[in-house]
């Protein structure tokens, strides 16, 4: 079993969420699992989407967060900005020390 020594983040739109969704699920040999969290953005490379968000300076966003090998973090980034070329999604990669399950 290859080791689980990075954590994928992907911040995307809303109007994302399925098809990050959608394209994760696609590469099951890569993601065995991850994590969605709603959330706001703040910054000056944050396009609102609603008025609500342009008036209010947040935008709603989607994090999606995945522990997995690096090698296929990679692999799954290059796989992702070829099918949503444009797409508002950022993306970061982190160390994973240790990762276990208590069952």
């Amino acid at each position: 079993m290859k080791p689980l020594d990075c954590c994928l983040s992907l911040l995307c739109a809303t109007s994302l969420e399925d098809t990050i969704i959608a394209r994760l699920l696609e590469h099951e040999e890569r993601v065995s699992g991850f994590t969605l969290m709603r959330s706001e953005g703040v910054g000056k490379f944050l396009h609102g989407e609603t008025p609500q968000e342009l008036v209010r300076g947040r935008a709603q966003r989607v994090l999606v967060e995945i522990v997995m090998n690096s090698a296929d973090a990679q692999a799954l980034v290059e796989d992702l900005q070829r099918a949503l070329p444009g797409a508002e999604v950022a993306w970061w990669l982190t160390p994973v020390v240790q990762f276990g399950r208590f069952s």
